[in-house]
């Protein structure tokens, strides 16, 4: 292992692509097969699926097909659009293909061939979309080639002193905007061709939207036809606008527009003597030196989806960040720390492995993990949630349904899912968000997704491949729609100090056979929440414990809740700011409320320090059967009972939501009872809850 690069060679990064698309057509479930290439390509190919580990799963269509145990590969037909390692779906019949060495040009395929061949070139892919002019601007384009070859249709590769370029032309049929999703999202740039005298079709608005939403690195525009126009700038300006219009609305990262002629070559190979009111670089020179983000993040916090797990290798393609032997990984949704034995990338072994590399590593021990599950840096973790605020562009002829069960594929995992919510509709004319409730083809909504099963994901804006996810059908997992992650959907509860009954939307309340006014009648006393609150220190669950023990010994069905108690458990989870504090309160009151409708009486002993929260409470349940009780003593007289020294760790700032130091206590304006323990001894005190509860015909009254 002594392999120290930082960065990788063009030949790196097309060797991990490779090898993670042959990974993902072994692993999926569905029909998918990776296209059989011809010639030098062919034995290129066979070298990779033996680096990739797939040897024993994938075989050649020509080999007898009795072994039912692997999959077949196909031979590819001509024209076929290379397929993205995005969208695993299917057009819904037939089977998905990939073709691994989709933009490989000629001389990368003989350079693979030569052993210990190496090349500093940086390899930059472009997908280029647009109806007018593509195809005759991409031809002159490739004249500025220092070499001509060609890839697999219809990719072209443009071949600079310090760039490949592969052009990666999207397909012009119906398909066309899954065709242009599928290549954009895996592309350095968007380069999109718009006609000089048409300005910008809804197709090339969807378009440009769609990459910014994607989070493509660069977006550059094309303006062709110049001539047509006779050079002048004003069809120019006026493109130029609507276009900065849509980049100031949607933070495109990185934009450049340039005004070119197809026909004549006008600013594509060299600056136009045509145009001097325009002042930027020609098409070439701009696509040689452009500074683009790469793909993956060699620099972010560590994200490993695991793709395919053979024997003790585990085997995945890097989204962000990098790892070396000997570092400590945190497996989810385990939790379990791991640490780095070795890292293999293709047949080498390496100290350091980097985003975009598809590597196989092992670990000190063996641990239990399986394709869809997530390995991270334990110091940086991405969102768990299933509940996901999102972007989604709909792409099916289908409407979306609310009621429907889709699949997303989000890495290499697939959930069961459904739209809970569609927010709102983007006008692609105006750029205003309207009110919509189902999403149509070509629609692009902001919406809620709830999955099955929680994912692991980062923002699109953050980590680009891990904050992306394709909706399939359940049946026949053709592509529905392309989903852009923005984050766990958020409530008002989250980001207030009042608590909110957070309700299932499709559940419904299911009484039991025995109702609370029954069980109260056999228990002999009415049900019941007594809340006790008070300053730490102030005694509230001293004379809670003692109130407990008075109803315990008069046979009442009871049950104790207060702050150590539920910590261990029902709110382990939970930190002490004042948000989880509020979430605490939520927890213990809907468990309160429960055991209320059973008849019990709720002792509940927490200093829920705002009026909000103990209002929360009292709203669960009947009209007076919310008593409340503050135990009021001297903020000094409850520092100098500080058994457990949290004042004085408050005072030393190591506890910030601290009631009383660092965070406010209101205190009750008209509680049911209000107990003095700093002048009442805990018996005098509990007493008189007893006669309260007497009086207010919780309890039968006793003769004394």
């Amino acid at each position: 292992m002594s392999d120290q690069k930082t960065q990788r060679t063009m030949l790196d990064h097309l060797v991990s692509e490779a090898a993670y698309l042959i990974r993902e057509s072994v692993a999926r479930p569905q029909k998918t097969v990776v296209a059989q290439e011809e010639g030098s390509r062919s034995e290129v190919l066979a070298h990779l699926i033996r680096e990739a580990g797939a040897t024993d799963d994938l075989i050649p269509a020509s080999v007898s097909s009795g072994n039912s145990g692997r999959k077949s590969c196909l031979v590819s037909e001509g024209g076929l659009p290379p397929e993205g390692p995005l969208l695993f779906g299917t057009d819904g019949q037939s089977s998905k293909r990939i073709f691994p060495m989709a933009y490989w040009s000629d001389s990368q395929v003989e350079l693979f061939r030569e052993p210990g061949a190496d090349t500093c070139q940086q390899l930059l892919k472009v997908c280029v979309v647009g109806i007018a002019g593509r195809d005759s601007l991409v031809a002159k384009l490739l004249e500025g080639s220092l070499v001509i070859e060609k890839g697999k249709s219809p990719v072209g590769h443009l071949v600079t002193p310090t760039r490949q370029i592969a052009l990666m032309s999207s397909a012009d049929t119906g398909s066309q905007d899954l065709s242009f999703l599928s290549t954009s999202a895996v592309a350095d740039i968007v380069l999109l061709v718009l006609a000089a005298d048409g300005g910008l079709t809804t197709r090339e608005r969807r378009h440009l939207l769609t990459a910014a939403l994607l989070g493509v690195p660069h977006i550059l525009v094309a303006v062709d036809g110049m001539d047509r126009v006779e050079y002048q700038p004003l069809a120019y300006q006026n493109i130029e606008a609507e276009i900065e219009l849509i980049a100031s609305s949607f933070e495109i990262k990185s934009l450049s527009i340039i005004p070119v002629s197809a026909l004549d070559g006008d600013n594509i190979l060299a600056s136009s003597a045509r145009m001097p009111w325009f002042e930027g670089r020609d098409l070439l020179s701009h696509l040689d030196s452009v500074n683009v983000a790469t793909f993956h993040n060699p620099g972010g916090d560590l994200r490993l989806p695991v793709q395919w797990v053979k024997g003790r290798l585990i085997m995945g393609r890097i989204a962000s960040g990098s790892t070396k032997v000997g570092d400590t990984l945190c497996h989810l949704p385990s939790g379990e720390m791991l640490v780095v034995k070795t890292l293999k990338l293709g047949a080498r072994g390496v100290e350091t492995a980097f985003a975009g590399d598809s590597i196989a590593l092992t670990f000190e021990k063996d641990p239990e993990v399986v394709r869809g599950e997530l390995l991270v840096d334990p110091k940086s973790l991405p969102n768990r949630s299933s509940e996901i605020d999102a972007i989604l562009i709909w792409l099916s002829h289908e409407p979306q349904k609310e009621d429907t069960t889709y699949l997303v594929h989000h890495g290499s995992r697939e959930v069961k899912a459904h739209v809970s919510e569609v927010v709102s509709i983007l006008s692609t004319e105006s750029l205003a968000w309207q009110n919509g409730h189902s999403l149509r083809r070509h629609d692009i909504g902001r919406v809620q997704v709830t999955t099955a099963e929680p994912l692991f994901f980062d923002s699109a804006s953050s980590i680009r491949s891990m904050g992306v996810f394709a909706v399939l059908d359940a049946e026949t997992s053709a592509v529905l729609g392309v989903g852009i992650m923005r984050g766990p959907v958020v409530r008002t509860v989250d980001v207030t100090s009042t608590a909110e009954r957070l309700v299932g939307k499709h559940v419904v309340k299911d009484p039991t056979l025995v109702p609370k006014e029954a069980r109260q009648k056999s228990y002999g006393h009415r049900a019941a929440v007594l809340w006790f609150t008070g300053l730490s220190g102030s005694g509230k669950s001293t004379v809670a414990k003692a109130v407990e023990k008075r109803l315990y010994d008069r046979r009442c069905h009871t049950l104790f809740l207060d702050g150590d108690n539920v910590r261990t458990g029902l709110s382990g989870d939970l930190g002490f700011t004042q948000e989880d504090r509020t979430e605490s309160t939520r927890r213990v009151a809907e468990l309160a409320a429960l055991a209320y409708e059973q008849g019990q009486i709720v002792i509940c002993s927490f200093i829920s320090g705002t009026a909000d929260a103990r209002d929360f409470v009292r709203s669960l349940l009947d009209q007076g059967d919310y008593l409340e009780f503050f135990v009021n003593c001297p903020l000094e007289v409850c520092r100098s009972r500080d058994p457990k020294k949290l004042y004085e760790r408050a005072d030393a700032g190591e506890l910030l939501s601290f009631s009383g130091v660092s965070l406010p206590y209101e205190a009750p304006e008209n509680p049911d009872l209000e107990l003095r323990s700093d002048q009442f001894e805990v018996d005098i005190l509990a007493d008189r809850v007893l006669d309260l509860l007497e009086q207010r015909q919780v309890l039968k009254r006793v003769s004394h």
